[in-house]
């Protein structure tokens, strides 16, 4: 009997967080992030002996992980995709609430996004838009790793430079 009580609450609380994030569907795809993986991201059989010697356990697992150069080059190759592919930027019609979203605390900051057409972005342009607010989604490499697919909000960098801040509900 509990049992069946906790699958209804959590079916509640899943649905109830799937109507709480932001609606897309207004806003327009306008760019990616670029990924930055290279051939020194693959395991060579003398990086696991420089960083493993005396270490069996941990060398095994390391040469586990070693892979040719076109393997290696093939994996960089997926990887960059992936970012592109899942890591976006979208471009929102200003409103009261993704404006207060953009002044917040800044969190972080990427700057390897581009357009659409490839073309690098100047951030300082999207931050001085009033008319827009621009949104970036990452589920993909190290930006969605550390972000687990949040939304993040462009707005004034701060002092060090940062400009994204966590889009909070």
């Amino acid at each position: 009997m509990f049992k069946y009580i906790y699958y209804m609450l959590g079916i509640f609380f899943i649905s109830f967080d799937a109507f709480a994030a932001i609606d897309l569907s207004n806003c327009e795809q306008i760019g990616h992030e670029v990924g930055t993986y290279n051939v020194s991201f693959c395991k060579t059989e003398q990086i696991c002996k420089d960083d493993f010697s005396g270490l069996p356990d941990d060398f095994a697992r390391c040469m586990s992980q070693v892979k040719t150069p076109e393997d290696c080059e093939r994996d960089i190759a997926k990887r960059n995709t992936d970012i592109a592919n899942k890591n976006l930027l979208y471009r929102c019609p200003a409103t009261d609430e993704l404006l207060t979203q953009k002044n917040k605390p800044k969190t972080a900051a990427n700057h390897h996004l581009v357009y659409n057409d490839g073309t690098k972005m100047d951030i300082n342009d999207l931050i001085a838009d009033t008319q827009n607010v621009y949104i970036f989604k990452a589920s993909a490499g190290l930006a969605g790793f550390l972000d687990k697919g949040r939304l993040n909000v462009i707005g004034p960098a701060d002092k060090d430079g940062l400009f994204m801040s966590i889009y909070s509900e």
